[in-house]
């Protein structure tokens, strides 16, 4: 499943080791506030890996497959 993830963006992405904010609601067709408040969870262990960039937030590729891999449980590719 991790796997399956990981591929997906990195043919989307194939030169990015950190997606944007933008690059995820792209992927996953959702809008800025879903990704925002997913990086807000007050949980550390529910929040996505991500790294802040003065007020940009990135997020590692391969961490963050891995973590929506887990918190979605399955993945189906269109």
């Amino acid at each position: 499943m991790t796997e399956g993830m990981l591929q997906i963006f990195d043919e989307l992405f194939p030169k990015k080791a950190f997606l944007t904010v933008e690059d995820v609601m792209s992927v996953l067709q959702c809008g800025d506030h879903v990704v925002y408040n997913w990086s807000k969870r007050s949980d550390p262990r529910k929040r996505p890996p991500r790294i802040i960039v003065g007020k940009e937030i990135r997020f590692p590729k391969k961490e963050f497959a891995k973590w929506l891999a887990v918190e979605q449980g399955t993945f189906v590719a269109a």
